[in-house]
C-alpha cells in the first residue's frame, strides 16, 4: 500500500501547471517494447473499454511485443494474440509498475494507481494517464528523458460515453486516428446491427444479475424478487446470476429466498459464463460488467437500471442495450418496460408493435430519428432543427403509454435534461446526448424491423 505522502505528492503533481505536447506517441517510429496497465480501481466492465486500445497499440505498432499488467489475467489471455504477454498483479501500485519498467520498456502507457506520476517521472517514454479521479478528470502526461508534459485531451473531454472518452484519449496521444468514426469503428461498429428478434416473454429466458461491484449501484433485492414473480407468472423461465464473488452469491441466494422457483446459477469462472450469457433472450442488471460484456461480445438484449451513474455516459450504445433510470424505478415499471421491449423485438410482424405502442407514437418516433440523423450531418447552430426535434421529443412523450414510457422516452427529468441541451449546447454535444437517449434506442429498433420486412 502506498504511504499517504505518496498521494499527497501525486496531488500537487496533478495540480501543477506543465507545459504541454500534443499527440506525443505519434511522432514514435518503432518501439520494440511497450508496457499497458489500465491502472487502479479498474473494474471488469472497464477491461472492455481497454481491450480496443491494447489492439489499437497492435495496429499502430504492428512489430513490437506488447506487455499487459492487469489483475484480470483470464480476462486477456482468452483475447489477445501471441504478441502481446499477459502479466497478472493482484496489486496494481506504483510498484509493479516501477519494477516492470525496469526490465525495459521503449513505451509505458498506464493508468493512474497512487504515487505512480512521481514514480514514472524518472523512467523514460511514459504516458501516465488518469481518467476521472477526484483530482483530476481525464488528465495525460507523458514523462520524456525526465521531462514532464502534458497531453491536451480535446477528443476525450468532447466525447459524452465513457467508451468514447477511452477512445479519444487514445486518439489525443496519438496512437488512433482523430476522426470520430474511425474511431467508433475501432471499439464497436454500430453498422452491423444484431439479430433483435427473440421469442414472445412467455417463452423467453430471463437471466437476472442482481449484483455490483459497487453495491450503491444495485437495485434492491425486494425490487428483483418482485420482478422475478412477476415474469414467472408471465410463463417466463428465469434464473439468477451469483456473479463472481461471494458478495455476488450472496445477494444471488437472497433473490432465491424470495422466489424459490428461479434457477439459482453456480458460481464459475470468467469465458464460461461470458459463454452462458448467449444462452438468454434477456439480461437484466444494474450498471455493471454485464452490460459492457453483452455490448462487446453480443448476445442477448441487456436491460440495465441506472441510478448514481449517467446512463448517457455509461450505457454502451449498441442497439441490444438498453437503459432504465432512475434507480428507484418500481417494479411495475420494470416489468412493463420489458413487455414493451418483448413485443418489440419479438417475433410479430412489425404491424403488430405498430399496433401494441400505437401507430402514431411509432411515426413520431421515426419523425425523431430522421431529424436526429439530420442534425449529426448538419454545420452551424441548426436552430431550426433543434426546435424540430424538441417538439418530436414531447410529442412522443405525450403519445408513449404510461406504463412503458420509462424505456420509451425516459424519465421526466431525463427529458429535461435533453431539452436543456437542445437549446444550449454545441451541436456536436447535442447528437451525442440524443444518440443515447431511450427515444433514440427504440427507434433504432423499429427502423431496423422495419428494413427486415423490406
Amino acid at each position: 500500500m502506498q504511504a499517504a505522502s505518496e498521494y499527497h505528492q501525486d496531488s500537487d503533481f496533478l495540480r501543477t501547471a506543465w507545459p504541454t505536447r500534443p499527440y506525443p506517441v505519434s511522432t514514435i517510429r518503432t518501439p520494440e517494447r511497450i508496457l499497458f496497465s489500465h491502472g487502479c480501481g479498474v473494474g471488469l466492465g472497464d477491461q472492455f473499454l481497454c481491450l480496443p486500445l491494447v489492439r489499437a497499440l497492435r495496429q499502430r505498432f504492428p512489430s513490437a511485443q506488447i506487455t499487459v499488467l492487469t489483475n484480470y489475467p483470464e480476462f486477456w489471455e482468452a483475447r489477445v494474440d501471441d504478441q502481446v504477454s499477459v502479466v497478472s498483479r493482484a496489486d496494481q501500485d506504483a510498484f509493479s509498475l516501477l519494477e516492470l519498467s525496469r526490465i525495459g520498456f521503449d513505451l509505458v502507457l498506464a493508468g493512474y494507481h497512487p504515487g505512480c506520476l512521481s514514480a514514472c517521472a524518472g523512467l523514460g517514454t511514459t504516458v501516465v494517464f488518469c481518467a476521472g479521479r477526484d483530482l483530476s478528470s481525464f488528465r495525460c502526461f507523458i514523462t520524456e528523458n525526465k521531462r514532464t508534459f502534458e497531453v491536451p485531451l480535446k477528443s476525450c473531454k468532447g466525447s459524452l460515453i465513457e467508451c468514447a472518452r477511452f477512445l479519444g484519449l487514445f486518439a489525443d496521444i496519438g496512437v488512433i486516428p482523430s476522426d470520430p468514426a474511425q474511431r467508433t469503428r475501432l471499439l464497436y461498429d454500430l453498422s452491423d446491427q444484431p439479430q433483435l428478434m427473440v421469442c414472445g416473454l412467455p417463452e423467453s429466458q430471463i437471466l437476472i444479475h442482481p449484483s455490483s461491484a459497487k453495491p450503491h449501484k444495485e437495485w434492491p433485492i425486494q425490487n428483483w424478487v418482485d420482478l422475478a414473480k412477476r415474469l414467472l407468472r408471465l410463463g417466463a423461465h428465469v434464473s439468477v446470476s451469483s456473479g463472481r464473488t461471494s458478495r455476488d452469491r450472496q445477494v444471488a441466494m437472497s433473490v432465491q429466498e424470495g422466489v424459490p422457483s428461479v434457477e439459482l446459477l453456480e458460481q464459475m469462472p470468467l469465458e464460461p459464463f461470458l459463454q452462458l450469457l448467449r444462452r438468454f433472450h434477456f439480461v437484466l442488471s444494474g450498471d455493471t460488467f454485464v452490460t459492457h460484456a453483452i455490448a462487446a461480445e453480443g448476445g442477448p438484449i441487456s436491460v440495465a437500471v441506472y441510478g448514481p451513474t449517467d446512463p448517457l455516459r455509461f450505457c454502451p450504445p449498441q442497439p441490444h442495450n438498453f437503459f432504465l433510470a432512475p434507480l428507484a424505478i418500481s417494479t411495475d415499471q420494470f416489468a412493463s418496460a420489458l413487455c414493451c421491449l418483448a413485443t418489440m423485438c419479438g417475433p410479430g410482424p412489425l404491424s403488430q408493435v405498430e399496433a401494441a405502442l400505437g401507430t402514431r407514437f411509432c411515426r413520431a418516433l421515426a419523425a425523431l430519428r430522421d431529424r436526429i440523423g439530420a442534425l449529426g450531418q448538419s454545420t452551424g447552430s441548426a436552430a431550426g432543427l433543434r426546435a424540430e426535434i424538441e417538439r418530436c421529443l414531447c410529442r412522443c412523450r405525450g403519445l408513449a403509454g404510461k406504463q412503458h414510457r420509462a424505456l420509451l422516452v425516459g424519465s421526466d427529468e431525463l427529458l429535461r435534461r435533453l431539452v436543456h441541451v437542445l437549446r444550449h449546447e454545441p451541436t456536436h454535444v447535442v447528437a451525442q446526448h440524443l444518440g443515447q437517449s431511450p427515444a433514440a434506442r427504440c427507434a433504432r429498433v423499429l427502423a431496423y424491423r422495419a428494413m427486415q420486412e423490406t
